[in-house]
């Protein structure tokens, strides 16, 4: 993830942060790198302004409701595999939440290998390390259901965290609340357990070591 560059003028959020140049996005928002201005340290800011255009003023409403349920229940998680949630505003007209700025995504990864992967050993020691942060999740009732390389972080000394616990049922399909099926894009469709393709039966943890065995695989 690219520094700013010297010198350039970030903008204010709130008085509390800065955000400067986008560093990444996606079908749900867009990932500044930022600062805390009281602190003076490095933070990433994310903002989920880019779904908005699919609700009507009433479904906005519910899915800020998820939004803010699903970003809390992460911050109650504190284990060194997940990131962590510093702050979050979804009073504002481009709702973001404020996190730990990571190193680059295990997607990225991917990609440099050419298709060739990462090294055994490395592999091993990323699931292993996934496999402690999900049980500590799983623990607390906490669930991911969107495991896939994009959501796999390093941290500066290469240890990966997990992203974005239960961001996808922010925007699930719900009948009763007339909410519209939004495309999230497909970048996880080949790690999702069946459970949650079909919506059959109820999703639990086991979609989780599901969608991280497939990631091993």
């Amino acid at each position: 993830m690219a520094a700013p560059a010297a010198g350039g003028k970030g903008q204010d959020i709130d008085l509390r942060y800065v955000k400067y140049d986008p560093i990444g996005s996606g079908p749900l928002g867009t990932v500044f790198k930022g600062k805390h201005n009281a602190l003076g340290m490095d933070i990433c800011v994310k903002e989920l302004k880019d779904i908005f255009g699919y609700f009507s003023f009433l479904q906005r409403g519910e899915v800020i409701k998820r939004l803010k349920k699903e970003l809390c229940a992460q911050a109650q998680v504190k284990h060194p595999g997940i990131v962590p949630i510093l702050d979050q505003n979804t009073d504002v007209a481009r709702p973001y939440f404020v996190m730990e700025l990571m190193k680059g995504s295990l997607r990225e990864k991917l990609d440099a290998g050419g298709g060739k992967g990462i090294p055994v050993a490395l592999g091993i020691r990323y699931f292993l390390q996934l496999s402690y942060a999900l049980r500590a999740a799983h623990h607390t009732g906490l669930h991911h259901h969107n495991i896939k390389p994009e959501n796999v972080l390093f941290d500066t000394w290469g240890n990966v965290k997990i992203a974005d616990f239960g961001l996808s049922r922010v925007i699930e399909v719900d009948q009763t609340k007339g909410m519209p099926q939004v495309f999230v894009g497909t970048g996880g469709m080949g790690y999702m357990s069946p459970e949650l393709i079909s919506r059959g039966k109820e999703v639990t943890a086991s979609s989780d070591v599901y969608g991280l065995g497939i990631l091993l695989y």
